[in-house]
């Protein structure tokens, strides 16, 4: 009796609800009619957000979500794998998984790629690093020892005169054979010893020049004792090793290098193509790149054209131009980063806001809210744009906050189009309406209502004084003497004097 009660099957209180790295959920959503699995990645380090969680789900989408049992903000019931239930065959219910039970290795880069951006976002908070962390053997490891160099902090060790000596490469089965110095110099990449760091020298694949390169033991090819080709999951890209405390002075240098060949048509020169004169660049173009519209072109692993939507919004800037044909302040941007953040793409975050203010498939504004969306979604994706810089992806940006806006102020029956409920703090799925553009609103409003009420008085006043100036002409100005008092009683008065 005591082993069957043991498995049992129970919903998790609210004082239950505090997980570890690693642990896996069932949650249940009161417009749902199944469970979700939900495998706990990281703590939601924002202030204020003691009960957010960053998860992963099924499909592999990564966001923050709120666990403290409130349907409005989140899952309504919740169930802990190993501590309210230890099978999912005993879930009476239908349940949405994993299709493949996950390895340590995806998991530790799922939470790596949370870490950045916690990090990116300025919500790093050291006090609320996890003590432990759940492998997937279901065992409890101290969070350095799991994640190992992503949470420790690396040392500087002092100047040494070691050599680091690589292994000479076999030859290469080719009609072509290496040169000898060639052959030396080649080896599998290793990591960086204590002291030293892979930055990168190049711009791609979501990553920036002098950014660290996290690197595995032979996912590379080393050319030299400081240079290599290192194996991203999308590509290649080259790598220095440097000391530590070097890394800054030489990114600058780089950074200034290519900075040279841009404003001095230096490249060109060294290419041999013969410089084309230029008109003189316009007062709001001068300090933009050639072309602000598109972003650099990125390919999957199978070779299609493909950019991760959260590379895209990390390589997206936004550009103030002169003859911009919308009034107000940019907002695509802040959409983006906002859709990312709640959810970790466009359509998923149009899933969450859809299910959070319970819109229903067939219901007409998720026919408009999915062709916006799926715009946005190709832009970052596939056409590879720099959509905050387009005018029009901002006014397909500032329809899909004007939508939110009105649900959030009505219901999914009856929005309303006419106003805005006051920002939150909470940031959530429908927390996509721009601060800054919904004060503009407000302003403009009061400015239209102030000019209304004061032309409304210049009439009234100019009304009056044509109505006194005829009065005047005609003679009939009424008079400004006082008027006479009226005796109280009927006395006949004095009697005049008499005839002679």
């Amino acid at each position: 009796m005591a082993d069957r009660n043991q498995h049992r099957v129970r919903d998790a209180t609210v004082e239950e609800l505090s997980f570890r790295p690693g642990q896996n959920l069932a949650v249940w959503y009161v417009d749902d009619s199944m469970w979700h699995e939900r495998l706990v990645l990281w703590p939601d380090m924002r202030p204020g957000e003691v009960s957010s969680w960053w998860i992963l789900t099924p499909d592999l989408d990564v966001y923050s979500e709120r666990y403290d049992l409130n349907p409005a903000e989140g899952p309504s019931r919740v169930r802990i794998k190993g501590t309210t239930f230890k099978y999912w065959s005993r879930f009476s219910e239908p349940t949405y998984r994993f299709r493949d039970a996950l390895e340590d290795d995806e998991v530790k880069s799922y939470m790596k790629q949370v870490i950045e951006d916690i990090k990116k976002d300025g919500s790093w908070d050291d006090s609320k690093i996890p003590e432990k962390i759940f492998n997937r053997a279901g065992k409890e490891e101290t969070s350095t020892a799991y994640l190992g160099r992503v949470l420790i902090p690396r040392r500087i060790a002092g100047k040494g005169a070691g050599v680091l000596t690589l292994p000479a490469a076999e030859p290469l089965e080719s009609p072509l054979a290496y040169s000898e110095e060639v052959l030396a110099a080649m080896g599998p990449l290793s990591p960086a010893p204590e002291g030293f760091i892979w930055i990168s020298e190049e711009n791609g694949y979501g990553k920036r020049i002098g950014e660290e390169l996290e690197v595995s033991a032979g996912e590379g090819v080393m050319l030299n004792h400081e240079v290599a080709l290192v194996k991203l999951r999308r590509g290649w890209i080259k790598g220095r090793k440097m000391k530590i405390e070097d890394v800054p002075a030489y990114v600058e240098q780089v950074r200034r290098r290519y900075q040279e060949y841009l404003d001095e048509g230096r490249l060109q020169e060294d290419l041999g193509l013969a410089a084309k004169p230029e008109a003189k660049p316009k007062e709001d173009d001068a300090a933009s790149p050639e072309d602000a519209r598109v972003l650099a072109i990125d390919w999957d692993a199978q070779g299609e054209r493909y950019k991760e939507f959260k590379v895209a919004v990390q390589e997206s800037e936004e550009y103030q131009w002169k003859d911009w044909p919308l009034e107000g302040p940019l907002c695509c941007l802040f959409l983006l980063k906002q859709m990312f953040r709640t959810a970790g793409s466009p359509k998923a975050w149009l899933a969450t806001w859809a299910r959070f203010k319970q819109v229903q498939e067939g219901d007409r504004i998720m026919f408009e809210l999915r062709t916006l969306v799926d715009a946005i979604e190709l832009a970052a994706t596939y056409d590879q744009v720099n959509a905050p810089a387009l005018a029009s992806f901002e006014t397909i940006s500032r329809r899909i906050m004007a939508i939110v806006d009105a649900f959030s102020a009505g219901s999914s029956s009856a929005p309303d189009w006419g106003a805005a409920k006051i920002i939150t703090g909470y940031k959530g799925p429908e927390d996509v309406v721009s601060p800054t553009l919904r004060q503009w609103a407000a302003r403009r409003g009061k400015d239209e209502v102030e000019l209304h009420q004061a032309r409304t008085k210049m009439r009234d006043a100019r009304k009056s004084l044509v109505d006194e100036a005829m009065a005047v002409s005609d003679g009939s100005l009424p008079s400004t003497a006082a008027p006479k008092k009226k005796g109280k009683g009927r006395g006949r008065g004095l009697t005049p004097p008499a005839q002679e």
